[in-house]
């Protein structure tokens, strides 16, 4: 953010009336009226950025796939190059098939993102805060 302001101005935050649309356009939902977090958003006046998460699996060698964790401003103006922004990469070789892999990785973004969302940096990873 700090080397590249005007970047993240236009492709993550927008403006703040972008910002209240897509508030105004997501609340009519009722998945999202009953989400917890939603009052917290609508608390703090919608400053917030609404986010979207895509994973996608895509050939790599042979016989092997990546899984891509990415994230990207739902009010951001650009080409998706410019707004999507990597999370993570999972060889697909190294998931368990029990599908824990995939677990713990969402585990960690949920956390992540809501330390990001609450301001808190802490200094250690997810496991002292569960």
């Amino acid at each position: 953010y700090k080397q590249r302001q005007s970047f993240f101005q236009e492709h993550v935050l927008d403006g703040a009336a972008a910002r209240q649309k897509c508030w105004d356009a997501l609340g009519k939902h009722k998945f999202v009226q009953e989400n917890e977090a939603w009052a917290e958003a609508k608390a703090a006046g919608f400053d917030l950025v609404p986010l979207g998460l895509h994973c996608n699996a895509g050939a790599f060698i042979k016989n092997e796939s990546l899984y891509v964790l990415t994230w990207n401003s739902l009010v951001g103006q650009g080409t998706t190059k410019q707004k999507r922004f990597i999370i993570t990469v999972l060889k697909k070789s190294s998931l368990m098939t029990d599908g824990s892999t995939l677990a713990e990785m969402w585990k960690v973004v949920a956390w992540s993102l809501s330390s990001l969302a609450s301001a808190r940096y802490p200094e250690k990873d997810q496991e002292p805060w569960t």
